[in-house]
């Protein structure tokens, strides 16, 4: 990307916060934006700053969309935490990585909302059907691989049945889940599916499934997975066997290759 073209992109970005930010329009009208060159602030600012308010419901938009993805993240830690996440550095890495809002805000949240916050964020990317970069192996779009506490899973299964049949009109009307305690001892490993209807449908799964599926993530060299399905316990020579059977069963893709899907 030339000079030009990452200035346009950091100019592109600047304009969406303003249009969902009111501390960010402040900050850039004072010449005061972090991040932002003097020039670029200066020239943000001969805009009629009444311009990136035109739209009142932009920001309540967004929140909405969040809970839509996080409801239970949502309930437990309140709106305006959801809320503050538009605020914070988190969203602006969103802008810059072009990443999926709502797994970037799980990620933040996760310090607070824990493994509950994670799982929503798998949930929102297997729905989001994030493609592998490459090259090589990567997850299947719509295929995630989570390891959490025990009990994580029936918690939020659970919570999200508190909440009722239109979990995201509960929680923008006040309702509030309290933060359960999960007793469970050790870990398990979850498989997340989004199937050709839009659903995402979350399993228990073996730890080598789920750590082969996270392993390969957004694209590894087939040696490398090879070599971590040892460490899981395959047998060195089913190993190929093993990644070719993933690769047809869907959970991993080849990228870049006649293998892509």
């Amino acid at each position: 990307m030339t000079r030009d073209a990452r200035r346009l992109a950091a100019l592109q970005q600047a304009m969406v916060r303003l249009c969902v930010d009111p501390g960010f329009v402040d900050a850039v009208y004072a010449g005061k934006a972090r991040g932002l060159p003097a020039e670029d602030q200066a020239l943000l600012a001969r805009v009629d700053r009444r311009a990136w308010s035109v739209d009142g419901f932009r920001r309540a938009r967004l929140v909405q969309a969040l809970i839509d993805e996080l409801p239970v993240t949502a309930a437990v830690l309140g709106v305006p935490a959801i809320d503050a996440w538009l605020s914070g550095p988190g969203f602006v890495r969103c802008l810059r990585e072009r990443g999926v809002m709502a797994v970037e805000a799980a990620r933040d949240l996760g310090a607070a909302g824990g493994d509950l916050a994670r799982l929503e964020g798998a949930v929102a990317r297997a729905r989001a059907r994030v493609r592998p970069r490459g090259p090589g192996i990567g997850a299947a779009p719509g295929v995630v691989g989570l390891e959490v506490q025990a009990g994580v899973l029936e918690a939020w299964v659970r919570l999200r049945a508190e909440l009722g049949a239109a979990p995201t009109e509960a929680v923008i009307g006040g309702k509030r889940l309290a933060k359960p305690v999960i007793a469970g001892a050790g870990r398990e490993w979850l498989l997340v599916e989004a199937g050709a209807d839009g659903e995402v449908g979350v399993s228990p799964a073996s730890a080598g499934l789920v750590g082969l599926v996270r392993g390969a993530g957004d694209g590894v060299g087939e040696g490398v997975l090879r070599g971590l399905a040892v460490r899981l316990g395959a047998e060195v020579h089913e190993v190929g066997e093993v990644v070719e059977g993933l690769v047809g069963e869907g959970l991993l893709v080849r990228v870049g290759g006649a293998g892509e899907r």
